[in-house]
């Protein structure tokens, strides 16, 4: 059987799968949805917006961005429901670890955060930072390459 701590666990890793597959997704349809954007969008998405567009009779759009809200709005409630149910577990391990009850619990999360927050905090930025420069130095090195190519005349 089953206990309480088993069932939140396996329902906050679903909730986080579909929050990692949907918000990116939306996050995918949304500049072809909002500016119109030409690029490939999966044909159940195509047909997904052509329904949307005959059942509820509106515009093209309409129809997309509405699609694209279909994606991008559950994913953000999932995430959500992952990250919430991520803290109540760490409250209840730690709950049963410190046997710490909830009042003095606060205090103890409250603490501890306070402590870890400026060290996360530059270790993430920093992180960015990394990953910003890594992606445009790919970006100008593709580039560059793609310049030389077509500067070089064909024999």
């Amino acid at each position: 059987m089953m206990k309480k701590e088993d069932k939140l666990f396996f329902l906050g890793l679903f909730s986080l799968t579909f929050s990692l597959f949907l918000t990116p997704f939306g996050f995918y349809l949304m500049p072809a949805a909002w500016f119109g954007w030409q690029y490939t969008v999966p044909d159940f998405v195509l047909n997904l917006i052509l329904w949307t567009q005959v059942t509820f009779n509106t515009t093209y759009g309409w129809a997309f961005i509405s699609v694209a809200r279909l994606f991008f709005l559950p994913g953000l409630f999932f995430g959500a429901t992952a990250y919430l149910i991520s803290r109540r577990l760490n409250k209840m391990k730690l709950e049963a670890e410190e046997g710490v009850h909830e009042p003095e619990l606060e205090d103890v999360i409250a603490h501890e955060s306070a402590e870890k927050t400026h060290e996360e905090t530059k270790d993430s930025l920093i992180l960015l930072l990394k990953i910003t420069g890594i992606a445009a130095f790919i970006f100008v090195l593709v580039n560059g390459m793609q310049m030389l190519i077509a500067a070089t005349p064909p024999r």
